[in-house]
């Protein structure tokens, strides 16, 4: 089990969101690889996912119910997506897969899931990063970040 930095829920919510809007712009794109939060007063939920700056995609996570995956405030949701970058393909899902899309050609999985603090998971001599908040000291991570971890 992960030892969690905080005394209570409301107190890593309010720490995630201001190390989000820290990081993130109110016009920079953000892909969030699920389990945005457990669904227990859709109002609470709304309102944190109002103060949040980006235009933010949602990847499914097994924690995300229909009412979050339905959310407006999402540029998109999907259950899995590929994106073109100028540092390569990225192939963002939820759960860490053993092999992706590009998998031998150098494409990067992104997932979360794990809620496990490290970084990256080589699989042979490709590799994933683990994008959970956990990883990120209960942030996002930036793509300069990510970067940095990539062993290309």
């Amino acid at each position: 089990m992960v030892r969690r930095p905080f005394a209570s829920v409301e107190e890593m919510n309010e720490a995630m969101i201001e190390r989000w809007n820290a990081k993130v712009g109110p016009n920079d794109t953000v892909y969030h690889l699920g389990d945005f939060g457990f669904l227990k007063n859709q109002r609470r939920h709304d309102e944190v996912l109002d103060r949040l700056n980006g235009e933010i995609h949602l990847i499914h996570g097994n924690h995300d119910h229909t009412l979050t995956r339905k959310q407006k405030r999402w540029a998109s949701s999907e259950k899995y997506l590929e994106v073109e970058t100028p540092m390569g393909r990225f192939v963002l899902f939820h759960y860490p897969i053993e092999e992706w899309n590009g998998y031998f050609r150098g494409a990067m999985h992104l997932h979360a899931h794990t809620h496990r603090p490290e970084k990256v998971g080589a699989v042979a001599l490709h590799s994933r990063v683990n994008v959970t908040v956990e990883a990120w000291d209960y942030a996002p991570a930036h793509v300069d970040e990510i970067a940095a971890v990539w062993p290309r």
